[in-house]
């Protein structure tokens, strides 16, 4: 998967997830657990990819993002 994706991917599910909870750290806590999931699980265990610290780097950028953007709304 190409590292734009993770890094979109996690963006928003960042921004998903902070519409439900309105919580920016429960909100980053959710995201960053479900991409860790996927990849130690899906792409780990089941061998449906090969899981890369590289990919965490861009899933974390991409929640760094979302945090950033919804700090920037509350000023």
């Amino acid at each position: 998967m190409p590292k734009k994706s993770h890094y979109t991917l996690s963006t928003i599910g960042y921004l998903g997830s902070y519409m439900i909870t309105d919580s920016i750290w429960k909100s980053a806590a959710i995201t960053l657990g479900m991409r860790i999931a996927k990849e130690l699980v899906y792409d780990g265990l089941l061998g449906k990819g090969t899981p890369h610290w590289e990919d965490m780097l861009w899933n974390t950028l991409g929640v760094t993002q979302g945090v950033v953007f919804t700090v920037s709304l509350k000023f």
